[in-house]
């Protein structure tokens, strides 16, 4: 009984308690914000992606670990000014990459960023779908690819 109390008049401190606020409400901000990454699907998406396209140019991974793609939207014929990129990518390790055999989008396989070649037809999803529309275009938020073999 003594030690009971003992263990809960510790409690009723108001230091004890700010700093219980404080770590719960930072390990629920990391959560919220790391979280839906790491929580991705084993299955490919397979609802309406946002952009469909072939890879035209990988640049080299940079100092941040992400890698450019330019992507070709227009179709084989559209070359544009850019050699034929309207729109660029940043992909980074958060990417979730598939490889799609056959035209049935479920049997897709888990991939990975060394698995995407220039000349590949890409499906894109992103988290906002917003395309700047710059020229190239620039897709934010990229969060999964489906390569169409």
């Amino acid at each position: 009984m003594f030690r009971r109390t003992l263990v809960l008049r510790h409690f009723s401190f108001p230091k004890i308690w700010i700093l219980l606020v404080i770590a719960c409400v930072l390990i629920g901000s990391l959560a919220a914000l790391f979280l839906p990454r790491f929580m991705a699907s084993v299955q490919a998406p397979c609802s309406k992606e946002n952009l469909t396209a072939t890879i035209q140019t990988i640049s080299p991974r940079s100092a941040t670990g992400s890698t450019t793609l330019g992507l070709n939207t227009l179709g084989k014929g559209n070359r544009g000014i850019f050699g034929g990129v309207d729109t660029d990518i940043s992909v980074d390790a958060f990417v979730h990459v598939y490889m799609q055999q056959g035209t049935a989008c479920h049997t897709a396989q888990r991939g990975s960023l060394s698995d995407l070649k220039v000349e590949q037809k890409v499906k894109i999803w992103s988290s906002s779908g917003i395309t700047l529309t710059s020229y190239p275009g620039w897709l934010e938020d990229v969060t999964d690819i489906v390569i169409l073999e």
